[in-house]
């Protein structure tokens, strides 16, 4: 070897020593055994460029107020990459919903000091804007609180984003940070993360959820709204639909419209055309039904003018135990009402108050709606311990539509 080559020998060495460039090629190219993606290539320049000197991952957070679809002010997030601006919009949670509650600045205070472990979207409380929903302060927390911790961050790595946020709001509920500001974060991170790796959105969560094989969902159609969605004698807060029996998801969502506009040719028809254009915040027909039995008996009479079978589509029920009061009887039905009745009469006899008057205040100190316990089984006809009766639920039906789009 001449000395010409032997220098240039130590160049390369120095350079490769210097740079790691040995030590960095083998994890990448390890890494990328470890997950298969589907374009190795794509994974490698990624992973190349997060060991880059120039300014990479993410460059800003940015969050502002805005109005979701129902006029409610929600948070809005844009986080910005090299990749471009990507945004994300979480739905306002006004207390109906199931999955968070909201909270002014005193409530929240209080849910942290109770340990709540519900999710708190975090409102205002100042009356003299939006009626006390508005979101200035999660959007404070997005641009004084998150932004500094995840300038920098990698975004397709969203389990130290999500767990940065669990840190920054260190409560366990959200109630610093609010859940609705967490929320936007983690979604446009979500999408930014994508994008560096250059796949779908779909595909990037379930490579977070170490899934391989990926399906589409089963769609849910809410139909008929009750509960505190309604003004409606309904108990229950929604009843919905799964088309489970079809062979796509794109067949499934053709089939979820067809019977919901069967639905609504049977309410308009037998309740008018009022009850026909009443729809709940979440887009769920309100007609003034008696019971939850009338409701199934529509959906399913809708189900089978739509021309298909109770085995194709299943019903679902949105049961929200903080808007209705079961008290369980101590007697029969019936003995329990003669005896209400006579007790009903006694106290008005001996007041000379009407039975009205009682009832109404009665109900404004009451915010809960009192049933009877009912029977709401579906197959009455089934013995108790009929081997062939089955409850399933969504896990269930959702593996079941698994095997049928597999077929």
């Amino acid at each position: 070897m001449s000395k010409k080559d032997d220098t240039n020998k130590k160049l390369v060495e120095q350079y490769l020593t210097e740079h790691s460039l040995e030590k960095i090629l083998n994890a990448v190219i390890n890494q990328c055994v470890k997950d298969r993606p589907q374009d190795p290539f794509v994974m490698m320049a990624t992973l190349l460029k997060e060991h880059s000197s120039a300014k990479i991952g993410v460059l800003s957070v940015c969050g502002r107020e805005v109005l979701d679809s129902s006029g409610q002010p929600t948070v809005e997030v844009t986080v910005t990459t090299q990749q471009g601006e990507f945004s994300a919009c979480v739905p306002s949670s006004n207390g109906s919903g199931s999955g968070a509650k909201s909270s002014s600045q005193d409530e929240t205070k209080n849910a942290a000091t109770t340990k709540s472990v519900a999710a708190v979207h975090l409102r205002d409380g100042d009356d003299t804007r939006y009626n006390g929903m508005g979101v200035t302060q999660a959007v404070k927390a997005v641009n004084e609180l998150i932004a500094p911790v995840l300038i920098g961050m990698v975004p397709q790595d969203q389990n130290k984003i999500d767990a940065a946020l669990v840190d920054i709001d260190g409560t366990g509920n959200m109630s610093k940070i609010g859940a609705n500001a967490a929320l936007a974060v983690s979604i446009a991170c979500a999408r930014a993360g994508a994008m560096e790796k250059g796949v779908g959105l779909y595909r990037h969560l379930a490579d977070l959820a170490e899934l391989r094989d990926v399906c589409l969902p089963v769609p849910t159609f809410s139909l008929i709204a009750g509960g505190a969605q309604c003004g409606n004698k309904l108990t229950f807060r929604d009843f919905s639909i799964m088309p489970i029996g079809v062979s796509s998801f794109k067949e499934a969502v053709r089939c979820g419209v067809e019977i919901a506009t069967k639905l609504q040719e049977s309410v308009r028809e037998q309740f008018g055309w009022s009850a026909a254009d009443t729809y709940s915040l979440e887009g769920a027909l309100c007609p003034d039904l008696d019971s939850s039995e009338t409701a199934i008996d529509l959906i399913v009479a809708a189900i089978l003018a739509a021309g298909y079978t109770t085995e194709d589509v299943k019903l679902c029920l949105c049961i929200d135990g903080n808007h209705f009061v079961v008290k369980p009887p101590s007697m029969g039905d019936d003995a329990a009402a003669a005896e209400a009745a006579i007790a009903a009469e006694a106290a008005v006899a001996e007041s000379g108050e009407k039975e009205d008057d009682d009832d109404d205040e009665e109900e404004e100190g009451s915010k809960t709606r009192e049933v009877p316990v009912k029977d709401y089984n579906l197959t009455p006809h089934l013995d108790a311990e009929d081997k062939d009766a089955k409850i399933v639920n969504g896990d269930a039906l959702r593996e079941e539509y698994r095997a049928l789009c597999e077929k």
